[in-house]
């Protein structure tokens, strides 16, 4: 059986399965299937609401990029990304964070990059596609932790009552969502 959360190319639909590059369902047996609450629907190419909200937030080449960005996420493309979004309250990164969870579903998490590497934690970081962080800790381990989630670093996962530790490759796509501009406590770059 194989699990969704590894397989690149594809994303779950209320539906079934989106074959991202043939752009349309497949047969899901034989897969675990996370889903979401959106059905595929090949005909709908656009979405009108979410777009003038992109537009509102962003510059048409920064929608672009951003656009990018979540797509890589979806798709399972291993490459490191940071988002990171700022500016005073109001300006619609909560909103753009509650679609991203609608869309996303399990396969975003919330979760503190302080507790990565915590006993038991780890697990909560399995399977996810986007880490949301809101609280900038501008320490060189945070630093150091947003690679770690970026760059496909190995977490060792061990449930509870469960004998031994499972290994983990991390790669998901990092969104800092904060009033002000985060700082990096580091001086080799974020890559």
């Amino acid at each position: 059986v194989k699990k969704l959360g590894t397989m690149d190319g594809f994303f779950p639909m209320k539906n079934g399965i989106l074959d991202i590059c043939k752009g349309e369902i497949v047969p899901t047996e034989d897969i675990y299937l996370r889903t979401t609450n959106i059905d595929f629907d090949p005909e709908s190419r656009e979405c009108p609401k979410i777009s003038t909200m992109l537009d509102n937030m962003f510059t048409s080449d920064q929608k672009e990029m951003v656009l990018s960005i979540i797509g890589a996420a979806i798709s399972g493309k291993r490459a490191p990304f940071i988002l990171a979004l700022s500016g005073a309250g109001r300006n619609g990164k909560s909103l753009f964070r509650e679609i991203l969870e609608g869309l996303m579903m399990e396969m975003i998490t919330t979760e503190k990059l302080e507790n990565l590497n915590t006993t038991f934690v780890n697990e909560v970081f399995m399977g996810k596609k986007i880490s949301w962080q809101t609280e900038v800790d501008s320490s060189r381990n945070f630093t150091t932790q947003v690679k770690d989630i970026t760059g496909g670093t190995t977490i060792q996962v061990r449930k509870k009552f469960v004998d031994g530790t499972l290994q983990y490759p991390l790669q998901m796509v990092a969104i800092i969502g904060t009033n002000s501009p985060p700082h990096f406590d580091d001086s080799s770059r974020l890559s």
